[in-house]
């Protein structure tokens, strides 16, 4: 399909998007033919949440593009990485990091960014990832909870996203 016999998409169409226009804007031509994939969501900080549709085989193309990414930082098969991205919500970062590390072979520590403070501590105590991604509110809010119940925790590379990280967070 040439691009400019595509429909034009309005910002309104995908505000109301669901699985019935998902499969619409697919038929024309957007998306491949879903025969299965994830339907995610933004956060809606803007208003009200947007949804798109992501086929396996994009999303894996999406993986391994960030694999590249997390590679170049330093991460490699073996490599210990405690993923505290927040699980659910239609929210598509903690998958999408848990497939780009099974692409590299780092071992990961699928804890979630929602998991109980001290348990999150223990499990970085025990396991020492050398790397910890997730969402930076939740990561300095983890740091401060260790300093105050006096936790000494060591997070020797830590890699964000979905924020700015401050220099006073």
């Amino acid at each position: 399909t040439k691009l400019t016999e595509m429909p034009l998409i309005r910002g309104a169409d995908l505000d109301t998007a669901n699985n019935e226009n998902l499969a619409r804007f697919t038929r024309e031509g957007i998306h491949e033919q879903v025969s299965g994939g994830y339907i995610f969501s933004s956060g809606g900080t803007s208003g009200s949440p947007k949804y798109t549709v992501y086929t396996h085989s994009e999303f894996s193309q999406v993986a391994d593009l960030l694999a590249v990414g997390f590679r170049a930082q330093g991460i490699a098969a073996g490599t210990v990485v405690a993923n505290l991205f927040v699980a659910g919500n239609l929210w598509s970062s903690f998958m999408a990091v848990d497939h780009a590390m099974a692409k590299i072979g780092a071992n990961v520590l699928p804890i979630g960014g929602l998991a109980d403070k001290d348990q999150t501590l223990t499990y970085l105590e025990r396991f020492k990832p050398k790397y910890v991604v997730g969402l930076p509110t939740q990561l300095v809010e983890l740091a401060r909870h260790a300093k105050d119940t006096g936790r000494a925790i060591s997070m020797p590379a830590v890699l964000y996203a979905g924020e700015h990280l401050s220099v006073v967070a």
